[in-house]
């Protein structure tokens, strides 16, 4: 019997000393594990969005965005065919929506208060923010061998996430405190906390063996 292409799993909630949402009940999860290799080159194509409004690539893009920075040593030419290889699946560990517009809108006064005395060393090291998205640059060098649909899509990924960005900075120059105006900019590279690609192992024959291939997780995770 084949696995499903995405499987959601039950909320999970980690504990943190210090939460950074009012109700203080954890960091609420949603696990999803993706076979991107089925769902965006197999037959699979038009399946629905996994999160309403979101393309699925976009969760492709910033998973590997955030092993790109977490793997430094790990280039993309390895991360997406890694990723979208035959037998690999990868967990998306996106933190509950609520919470997270809760936290975007307190980071955001936080991040661009603190970045007035800041230098940009300071800045890039600031741990509240999202990952940082991988550069135009960086996908140039990707595996010739790989998906062309998914190299082209990346510079569209990278300006929304930019678009995103300013917007936020204008929200908060224009002291706009109302969550739905937040929510408009809450983007996938918000949500996502960590993220891990895995597959079957069979050289122990009998037994179930997973073997990681690739593990990231945002800083205070």
């Amino acid at each position: 019997m084949s696995t499903p292409v995405v499987l959601r799993l039950p909320f999970v909630t980690f504990n943190k000393k210090h939460c950074d949402v009012e109700d203080d009940v954890g960091i609420k999860v949603c696990p999803i594990i993706v076979d991107f290799e089925r769902l965006l080159k197999g037959g699979h194509k038009n399946y629905e969005k996994i999160i309403p409004g979101v393309p699925n690539t976009d969760l492709l893009h910033v998973a590997a965005s955030l092993y790109g920075v977490t793997l430094s040593e790990v280039t993309d030419d390895i991360i997406y065919p890694t990723m979208c290889g035959k037998w690999s699946r990868t967990l998306l560990m996106l933190r509950d929506e609520e919470q997270t517009l809760q936290h975007l809108m307190k980071t955001t006064h936080k991040r661009i208060a603190t970045n007035v005395n800041q230098t940009p060393n300071d800045a890039n090291n600031d741990s509240d923010d999202a990952p940082n998205i991988f550069s135009d640059d960086e996908s140039s060098d990707e595996d010739e061998d790989f998906d062309d649909d998914f190299v082209s899509g990346i510079p569209g990924f990278l300006a929304e996430v930019q678009t995103r960005k300013e917007h936020l900075v204008q929200l908060y120059e224009k002291k706009i405190d109302e969550a739905d105006e937040y929510r408009k900019y809450l983007g996938v590279e918000h949500r996502l906390i960590g993220c891990s690609t895995f597959e079957r192992s069979y050289e122990k024959p009998g037994q179930q063996v997973l073997q990681l291939t690739l593990v990231g997780v945002r800083k205070k995770y």
